[in-house]
């Protein structure tokens, strides 16, 4: 039997539902009608993803809304084509106009965004010519965990792990307290044999949406945090009890158990769950409402992470 393939999304969704874990990542469905859409911060994220692959000196701002310009238009025509094949499919009208304007608006902010944060942090010196979007896969032990990182670089003899949130509110003091995702990339890295233990958090709070009634603005902030040994430990366990846990369920083992929070009214899964708890036939429904498709691991691409240059992957 293949070793479990994990990323930190999966390991997440399993902590907040297993249920949801269990109709999205065994079951493999997803409701009709209804399509990924295009996705400010993946646009924001990719257009400093290009900027910091170049030296701080020619860094410009007419270079990040270039790769920013890219990213957003590259991915609109294969959002507006996700959107009318899932109408068509849930039988559900679509303007292509309506949902322009709605990107038009959101092309904005984010440019808004990259603007602001331009204005504030320049060329941005503090950070040098990095890696960034590095894939990588590290066995864990219970499981191989698969992820991809912001960025990295050296600094002073020490590497340093870049990480990148965009967020409705600027609370990066929280976001340092809970992320268990960066806790586990650091794990990752240090059982490659990569001696890592600084992250700085860059944290991008983005402008409130057009016609909302709140007036925020684009605001900043970035935190060094050095990460100890016994948090780094603490992440390793909890995704440990968490791949032993989902090993049991795929096993048949134990019963998937929905979360029964305030969330469950906005799941995409609601809908089947409500008639399997019913007792009611869910096959019909599930054909009837959500489209089968082969579970995924985000970055299945395998790579290598060495120790070598600037943190680059060797590729295999």
């Amino acid at each position: 039997m293949d070793k479990l393939r994990l990323s930190y999304t999966q390991i997440d969704t399993y902590q907040r539902c297993s249920m949801k874990y269990w109709y999205r990542y065994i079951l493999g469905i997803r409701p009709k009608g209804k399509a990924p859409r295009l996705q400010l911060g993946e646009s924001v994220h990719a257009a400093l993803e290009h900027y910091y692959q170049v030296d701080p000196g020619p860094r410009t701002s007419k270079m990040l809304r270039k790769y920013y310009d890219i990213s957003f238009n590259g991915a609109k025509e294969a959002s507006i084509e996700m959107q009318r094949t899932a109408a068509k499919e849930g039988d559900w009208e679509f303007s292509v106009k309506a949902y322009q304007q709605e990107l038009d608006a959101e092309y904005q902010r984010g440019l808004d965004t990259l603007s602001a944060y331009y204005l504030f942090y320049e060329a941005d010196p503090a950070i040098p010519k990095i890696t960034t979007e590095l894939p990588g896969e590290v066995d864990m032990g219970d499981y191989i965990l698969v992820f991809r990182l912001d960025g990295i670089f050296r600094r002073d003899g020490d590497i340093v792990l870049l990480e990148t949130k965009t967020q409705n509110t600027l609370d990066i003091e929280s976001l340092e307290v809970y992320d268990t995702q960066t806790l586990l990339y650091i794990a990752a890295l240090q059982q490659a044999g990569i001696p890592v233990e600084t992250v700085l958090y860059n944290v991008l709070g983005l402008p409130a949406p057009a016609g909302s009634r709140y007036r925020q603005k684009a605001a900043f902030s970035r935190l060094e945090s050095h990460r100890t040994p016994s948090e780094v430990d603490w992440a390793l366990r909890l995704a440990s009890n968490v791949a032993k846990a989902i090993t049991s369920l795929k096993q048949g083992k134990t019963m998937p158990i929905p979360s029964f929070n305030k969330t469950c009214t906005w799941c995409e899964f609601r809908p089947v769950e409500l008639v399997a708890r019913g007792g009611g036939y869910v096959d019909t429904l599930i054909e009837e409402m959500y489209v089968r498709q082969t579970p995924s691991v985000a970055g299945q691409g395998k790579a290598v992470i060495e120790e070598e240059g600037e943190g680059q992957d060797s590729g295999s």
